[in-house]
């Protein structure tokens, strides 16, 4: 990991935001989908020639 000026790495990794939405098809599962976005933060930035990340998702949640 690269480190700043004064040899430490960075601490802040980033923010992220999400929207998403979710049906329950029935009481025990539910089914959704989603969109995210991460913002790089400073250690993040250090860490990796990437950036700022987007991210599409689906989920299932079965509850036993």
């Amino acid at each position: 990991m690269r480190r700043n000026e004064g040899g430490a790495p960075g601490k802040r990794i980033g923010n992220d935001g999400d929207l998403y939405g979710s049906y329950d098809v029935n009481t025990r599962l539910q089914m959704g989908a989603g969109f995210g976005h991460l913002i790089a933060g400073r250690s993040l930035e250090q860490a990796s020639p990437g950036g700022n990340a987007s991210y599409p998702y689906a989920f299932a949640d079965y509850h036993f």
